[in-house]
């Protein structure tokens, strides 16, 4: 007589084998090997486009400058990694240094008094000209004069420029994040290499574009964003140098030190 044995589901194995889980860990890291390189392709994509772009802002903010008889600016966030386009209505304006003390000009307009304390500053030049006189002939009051005191007007623009936003279809303002971040800039009117470490608060670097047809010479070094707003050192950075009197920018690989004659 044959005996039957049956079985139950307490008896039916659960779970993997350990050549199992190998086999599962194995195929894991070979899909693993396939598409990390194609996720840091696609997040590296952006990189050629961001570039190309602010190659095309600079010949386009030349242009305008040409076209509309103004100065423009392009403005570099390094604390964002963005910029935009400024211009000035104004005719002059003084280039100073990112790292230059402001001015007690600068500082009313970020306090917006700045008309305020420019009369109060010209009422001073105005003390110093002296009183003013009788026309021995007719008694007329004639008042003290200088070119100082005729170039009121002027001397205002330039103690105060009116920069403003570029607001259009056109512009508006770029992001570099999370791709890119701007590491620094030095142009030709400042000797010094100016970053987010030097700057501190500031913050803010500017490449200047003039009606005559020419951009200051800038030297802007771009990096790779490492996903923490921090330089991947691992990849090679960009220099974006303008060149002056043709409003084009150059895009070199490598951080390229800022040289004066350069044409």
């Amino acid at each position: 007589m044959k005996t039957v044995v049956t079985t139950t589901s307490k008896d039916k194995q659960t779970g993997f084998t350990l050549i199992e889980i190998i086999i599962v860990v194995s195929l894991m890291v070979v899909v693993y090997g396939v598409i990390a390189p194609q996720v840091s392709r696609i997040t590296g994509s952006r990189a050629p486009s961001l570039l190309a772009r602010l190659g095309g802002d600079v010949r386009a903010a030349y242009d305008m400058a040409v076209l509309h008889n103004k100065n423009f600016r392009l403005v570099f966030d390094l604390g964002s990694h963005t910029y935009w386009l400024e211009e000035l209505n104004d005719s002059q304006f003084y280039l100073k240094s990112p790292d230059a003390e402001p001015s007690q000009f600068e500082e009313a307009l970020a306090e917006g008094d700045a008309d305020e304390a420019f009369e109060d500053w010209f009422a001073t030049i105005e003390e110093q000209a002296g009183e003013s006189f009788k026309d021995p002939a007719n008694d007329d009051e004639i008042p003290p004069t200088s070119p100082v005191l005729e170039a009121k007007i002027k001397l205002k623009e330039l103690e105060l420029p009116n920069w403003q936003m570029v607001t259009n279809l056109e512009w508006d303002v770029r992001d570099f994040n999370p791709t890119l971040l701007f590491m620094g800039v030095q142009t030709e009117n400042s000797a010094d290499y100016h970053s987010l470490e030097t700057l501190g608060e500031k913050r803010k670097v500017f490449i200047h574009f003039f009606p005559n047809g020419y951009v200051e010479r800038a030297y802007l070094h771009i990096g790779y964003n490492d996903g923490s707003d921090k330089l991947d050192a691992e990849q090679k950075p960009y220099t974006l140098i303008t060149v002056p009197n043709r409003g084009v920018a150059n895009l070199e690989v490598g951080k390229l030190e800022y040289k004066l004659n350069d044409r």
